[in-house]
């Protein structure tokens, strides 16, 4: 779930101002003011996702940032002005505030090893962070940021079968 995911969230978070001047023309401060928008918005997602989450079912809230998330990048990549900051707030609002719903995840159903599952995923998101972001530019190198951007909205769809394999809270073997 997390790798897939991941090239969308690295895609937006990394290249967004340099996509925004390379591929929009836009002016690198307002590809920065982008970034902004988009990282505020992840702000606000990130403190609703998991209370949302705690009454709604983690599945249920994952299912929607999931499916969500990649529909907007790819509405955002075919759109201009006003729009596309709306799309950034809820491409925020979806891609960037997962992160609290996966770690519930994880403490549920890790409730005696808490700190070592928490650890643990947050090692793997660093690593796959850090591959993806090379991946991403690497495809941004040889097709361009649209093209790069475009196939990290769609590898962000194969994030969407996972959520349904998910263990429920303590169902995991100890």
């Amino acid at each position: 779930m997390m790798i897939p995911q991941m090239f969308m969230v690295v895609a937006m978070t990394t290249y967004l101002p340099t996509f925004m001047r390379d591929a929009l023309g836009a002016s690198l401060w307002l590809g920065a003011a982008s970034l902004t928008i988009l990282e505020a918005a992840g702000v606000v997602g990130a403190l609703a996702t998991g209370t949302l989450s705690d009454r709604l079912g983690r599945r249920a809230i994952l299912l929607v940032l999931l499916t969500l998330a990649p529909i907007f990048l790819l509405i955002f990549l075919n759109t201009t002005g006003l729009l596309s900051a709306v799309l950034l707030v809820g491409l925020g609002l979806t891609a960037i505030s997962q992160t609290p719903v996966k770690l519930a995840i994880v403490q549920d159903n890790f409730p005696d090893n808490r700190a070592a599952a928490n650890g643990i995923f947050m090692a793997m998101n660093f690593v796959i962070r850090a591959a993806a972001i090379g991946v991403v530019g690497l495809l941004a190198d040889r097709y361009g940021l649209p093209t790069a951007f475009l196939w990290s909205a769609i590898a962000g769809f194969l994030s969407i079968p996972a959520v349904f394999w998910l263990p429920e809270p303590g169902e995991l073997v100890r």
